[in-house]
């Protein structure tokens, strides 16, 4: 079936109306759409179907992945990668006013800046770009990688119109094909570190004054080695790149569930980069209990033994191993951690097992949701900090992290005795 259609652009893709009948073939999951002005055609991969509110006679079709005719998944080929976003900043994170930044990954070079497409289009884009020939789904891991790498030093993430170029030539003077995705997300988080502390003056107490040797002090960035490294971890650990990801949501979710899911990202790097070279107390307080029975062994029943012995052994067996993880782990990156985030992982179980709200604490108004609320919200930015500075020692740095409970504290519960920027 061929026809014409009114063919346009909006920041959530093509955009054209189809009638009656034929319409009905865009819920044809077996329908192929390919779109052609003059010689130019693009092959529609996935659309959204809508009512004309206009005219119930027509459907309006949003297409918001196609890619053009000649486009090659397998073929190796020069490729750019070119995202939308807001902020020609973006990779804030980089020494003095370094703009781009270009790694080596696996033989691979690739230059990363933020940047405009051309004259015509008023939008700046962050650009990844590979210099050497290299297949469109290999370069697209890449990408994921390096995009995921920056958002979590900057605190944004982009996933607005996403273009993939390639071409045979270098200079991509010639026969160049197009890819287009649009996922209309974008998310804004907490960002480890910063080059400019004075960006939080507005949360400073009113006694505290950031001179400029303390700004200077505090102000840390990522050189190119570090973000090499940071993206090197998630390419050979991908476990940590969907962790990160998770990181992504942590102001689109509620205050309670945020904590869970900084237990599961805390958990995971635990998991992942735990040596396991050192032995812990709890796993010593274990082998104590089991030597204690051992000696009462001939003053108890075999059945009385054998329940004690089995609780020993086995009694929330899975969370002991757990916060092996996390002792493990800070000591295995040659890290320490203050009283404050102890007490936080001891938490742990209460986000897991049902116990949200303290048996103990009684919920009689609205005013002790607020509370709890701000309780669980101290709690995950500790949990987030912990994380960040896993992830940071992990990868050398050397500089100030952003104390976010500190930042964040509320003057009149408490008055956290530390500092707003801590070494690393």
């Amino acid at each position: 079936m061929e026809g014409e259609v009114l063919l346009r652009k909006n920041e959530k893709g093509l955009i054209f109306n189809f009638g009656y009948p034929h319409f009905k073939t865009l819920y044809n999951k077996e329908a192929n759409f390919n779109i052609f002005h003059n010689s130019f055609g693009i092959k529609i991969n996935h659309y959204l179907v809508k009512n004309d509110n206009q005219n119930f006679l027509q459907r309006i079709c949003n297409v918001y992945m196609f890619q053009s005719m000649n486009f090659n998944d397998e073929k190796e080929n020069f490729h750019h990668y070119y995202s939308k976003i807001d902020n020609v900043f973006l990779i804030s994170f980089l020494q003095a006013n370094q703009i781009g930044l270009s790694i080596n990954i696996d033989g691979f070079n690739f230059k990363i800046s933020t940047c405009e497409i051309c004259y015509d289009i008023k939008h700046v884009f962050l650009c990844v770009e590979c210099d050497t020939k290299i297949s469109f789904k290999n370069f697209k891991h890449y990408v994921n990688n390096i995009i995921v790498s920056a958002a979590f030093f900057t605190g944004n993430f982009f996933k607005l119109e996403e273009l993939y170029f390639q071409s045979q030539f270098a200079d991509f003077s010639d026969l160049t094909d197009v890819f287009y995705r649009n996922s209309n997300t974008k998310y804004s988080f907490p960002y480890p570190i910063t080059k400019f502390p004075s960006e939080w003056n507005w949360k400073f107490k009113s006694d505290f004054i950031l001179s400029k040797d303390v700004e200077n002090n505090w102000s840390s960035f990522i050189d190119e080695k570090k973000f090499k490294l940071f993206v090197n971890l998630l390419i050979s650990k991908p476990r940590i790149y969907f962790s990160i990801r998770i990181i992504f949501d942590f102001y689109k979710s509620p205050s309670i569930s945020r904590v869970s899911l900084m237990f599961v990202v805390l958990e995971t790097l635990c998991e992942e980069l735990n040596i396991k070279n050192t032995r812990v107390e709890k796993q010593l307080k274990q082998e104590i209990g089991i030597e204690t029975l051992n000696r009462l062994k001939d003053k108890i029943s075999d059945e009385d033994f054998n329940v004690l012995n089995d609780i020993v052994e086995n009694i929330d067996n899975k969370l002991t191993n757990n916060a092996v993880h996390f002792e493990q782990t800070l000591r295995s990156l040659g890290m320490n951690y203050s009283n404050e985030e102890r007490n936080i992982l001891n938490k742990r179980n209460d986000f897991f097992h049902g116990r949200i709200i303290p048996n103990s604490h009684q919920i009689e108004s609205e005013e002790e949701f607020i509370n709890l609320e701000r309780k669980y919200n101290y709690y995950s930015l500790r949990l987030y900090v912990l994380i960040s500075k896993i992830l940071l020692k992990k990868i050398g740095f050397d500089g100030y992290f952003i104390n976010y409970p500190k930042i964040f504290e509320d003057d009149n519960e408490m008055n956290l005795k530390e500092s707003y920027f801590i070494k690393l």
